[in-house]
């Protein structure tokens, strides 16, 4: 039986994968949350793999619900979830704050200003051309 270690080596490169990484403030159906940013990018990979287009739509809520659940305070994923199932955000929605969330946390290398504080994200409706409104 073949067995598969991660290297003390590998497991920095992959904790320190994401060093940008910072907690991130979103409003969603007015409710301001918290997102922490995650330990590795293991979590992140999963999403992003889950999102394919040939990826069932229960699987790919699934991932995005326990992506929440283990970046969230339980109040704030217990939010999110209760809004997803009365229908006042939906998939779409939810897989564009991880989006967003990714980019944050990744494509974004830059240090903010002194002083700062962290990015603050408003998740809005969608209007007529599909960018999402902030307040």
């Amino acid at each position: 039986m073949r067995e598969y270690l991660l290297s003390a080596d590998a497991a920095s490169e992959v904790t320190d994968a994401l060093p940008n990484a910072k907690q991130v403030h979103i409003k969603v159906d007015g409710k301001e949350l918290t997102v922490n940013p995650p330990p590795n990018s293991g979590p992140l990979v999963y999403m992003v793999a889950m999102q394919a287009e040939d990826v069932a739509v229960e699987d790919q809520t699934h991932s995005v619900l326990e992506l929440f659940r283990a970046l969230m305070s339980e109040e704030d994923a217990r939010f999110i979830r209760g809004s997803l199932a009365s229908g006042r955000v939906n998939l779409e929605l939810l897989s564009r704050i991880v989006r967003d969330l990714l980019e944050e946390w990744s494509a974004r290398p830059t240090k903010s200003p002194r002083g700062s504080s962290s990015r603050r994200v408003i998740i809005g409706s969608v209007s007529t051309d599909g960018a999402p409104s902030e307040g």
